[in-house]
C-alpha cells in the first residue's frame, strides 16, 4: 500500500508507542485520526504533530463503554467517508492481588480485546476500498510465554487479541489484511518510574541486552502497512525477550 494521503486511525495515540506511530504515519503524508480516552490530551497531541502539511483530527472515547466507540466513529464520519488503516494501540495493564478473580478482569478485557474488536468492526464499515488492521499486542500473549501471574488478565487479553487477528485475517482476505505486532518491554515514559539499576538488571536478562524503542515498533507498523504480502501473522519485536535457552 502506498501510504501518501491514506486515512489512518491510531487508537491510544497519546501513549509513548501510539504517539510515535502517529508521527511516522504523518511523515508518510497520511491523513490522521488520533484517539485517546482524554479529549484535552489528544487535542494537544494533534496540535503538536500536525501542521499545514499534515491533515488530522482528534477524537476521544473510553473503550470501557461500547457506546462511546460508536459515537467516536460517528464523529470520524463527519470528516472522512472512508478509512484505509487502523492501528489498535489502546491498552491497559492491571495487577491484582487475586489474579483468578475474573470480576477484576473486566477493564483489561474491555480495553485490550473488546475495544480492538469493536473498533475493527466499525472500521470495516469504512474500508470501502480494502485496508489494513494492525493490532498492537505483546510478548505476554505469545504462546509459550508465561507472564507474571499478577497480570494474568493482561496476558490472556493479548493472547486473545493475537487469535482474533489470525481469524479475522482469514475472514477478510483478500480485500483486507490483519496483522498483530508483539513488542517486548519498550522504553516509554512508564519506565521513568524505574531506577537505573532496575533498567540495567532487565537489560541483562534480554539476549540483545537492550530495550525496544517506540520508534522500532513504529517501523514495524509502517512496514506492515506498506507490504501487501503480510497478513495473518504475529510479528514479535522484543530483542529476544521471549526466547528460551536450554542447556
Amino acid at each position: 500500500m502506498q501510504l501518501k494521503n491514506r486515512v489512518v486511525l491510531i487508537t491510544g495515540a497519546s501513549g509513548g508507542i501510539g504517539k510515535t506511530i502517529a508521527r511516522k504515519f504523518a511523515r508518510k503524508g497520511c491523513r490522521l485520526i488520533l484517539h485517546s480516552k482524554d479529549k484535552a490530551t489528544i487535542e494537544g497531541i494533534r496540535k503538536e504533530l500536525c501542521d499545514k502539511k499534515t491533515e488530522c483530527i482528534s477524537v476521544s472515547a473510553d473503550f470501557r463503554k461500547l457506546k462511546e466507540i460508536k459515537l467516536m466513529f460517528d464523529e470520524i464520519r463527519k470528516t472522512y467517508s472512508s478509512l484505509d488503516v487502523i492501528v489498535n494501540v489502546s491498552g491497559v495493564e492491571r495487577i491484582y492481588t487475586d489474579p483468578l478473580d475474573t470480576h477484576q478482569w473486566k477493564e483489561v478485557m474491555d480495553v485490550n480485546l473488546f475495544g480492538a474488536v469493536e473498533c475493527s468492526r466499525e472500521a470495516l464499515r469504512m474500508m470501502n476500498g480494502g485496508g489494513v488492521i494492525i493490532n498492537i499486542s505483546s510478548v505476554a500473549g505469545k504462546p509459550g510465554v508465561a507472564y507474571y501471574g499478577e497480570s494474568l488478565s493482561y496476558s490472556i487479553s493479548k493472547s486473545a487479541l493475537n487469535t482474533f487477528s489470525e481469524n479475522l485475517a482469514i475472514m477478510l482476505a483478500p480485500r483486507i489484511r490483519v496483522v498483530s505486532i508483539s513488542p517486548g518491554h519498550t522504553l516509554t515514559p512508564m519506565w521513568n518510574l524505574s531506577s537505573e539499576k532496575e533498567k540495567k538488571e532487565y537489560e541483562e536478562r534480554v539476549p540483545l541486552k537492550r530495550f525496544i524503542t517506540p520508534q522500532e515498533i513504529a517501523h514495524a507498523v509502517i512496514a506492515v502497512a506498506e507490504n501487501d504480502a503480510i497478513t495473518g501473522t504475529n510479528i514479535v519485536v522484543d530483542a529476544g525477550l521471549s526466547l528460551k535457552e536450554i542447556r
